[in-house]
């Protein structure tokens, strides 16, 4: 296994075997603090809906939880046993649960998590840990191309490949302040090519940047005029 090995090479290398992990509470249920017997929440239909087609694809899922770790008092077997009859309701099949990572994981799913940029131990959503925003000084136009980059391939469960690579051309990025929200603007610039599917863009990737402050998308087509250098006459 390469060490530098992308999310993609690691699910076409781990599809027979591999396993997504999605965190129950506040992912794949609603959460909204502990209840008496440990009731476990309204199904939330993006993560299920996910959770089905990653199923009719033949992809393994687990729900990766803390409910079930060991502790006085605590009733693990009843707990499997809700989790297990809250997944055939809501998802159509019994799920395996744990909380236990191995190397066959795929990918873990959770509200808490925080993704790391391999062997850099920076954050790859780059966000300011006191402010909760990119700061924009230290924000690499490339780290910003990650994340937008990043929105569109998350599509892909939707939409294959190819139609995506049809639909959505790779604009230049760029990241300036919006003096009305204190945020950003993300700048796609489409250079000389159509920017029809911008608004398209715009409904993809608003609510993924939002919490990076990113408070608005624009485009532009800034469109490289050719110089003519004089000659010279011998």
């Amino acid at each position: 296994m390469d060490k530098d090995e992308t999310v993609a090479e690691r699910r076409t290398r781990l599809k027979d075997t591999g396993w997504i992990g999605v965190d129950l509470d506040a992912t794949l249920a609603e959460y909204h603090g502990w209840k008496d017997g440990g009731e476990i929440g309204a199904p939330i239909p993006a993560m299920v809906d996910r959770v089905k087609r990653w199923l009719s694809d033949g992809v393994q899922v687990r729900v990766f939880t803390a409910r079930i770790s060991e502790g006085p008092g605590r009733d693990v077997a009843g707990m499997v046993s809700m989790i297990e009859a809250w997944c055939l309701e809501h998802v159509g099949r019994v799920l395996p649960v744990t909380n236990v990572k191995d190397y066959q994981m795929i990918e873990l799913y959770d509200d808490r998590a925080v993704q790391i940029v391999a062997n850099t131990g920076e954050r790859a959503d780059n966000l300011d840990e006191e402010l909760g925003t990119p700061p924009l000084r230290n924000t690499p136009l490339g780290k910003v191309a990650a994340v937008v980059n990043a929105a569109l391939y998350d599509i892909e469960d939707a939409v294959s490949t190819a139609e995506v690579e049809r639909a959505w051309p790779q604009p230049g990025i760029s990241l300036e302040p919006d003096g009305a929200s204190l945020g950003y603007v993300l700048i796609l610039d489409f250079g000389d090519q159509t920017m029809d599917c911008l608004d398209d863009m715009a409904v993809v990737l608003e609510p993924v940047l939002k919490k990076w402050g990113v408070a608005r998308i624009e485009g532009r087509q800034t469109v490289q005029q050719s110089v003519d250098t004089p000659g010279f006459e011998g």
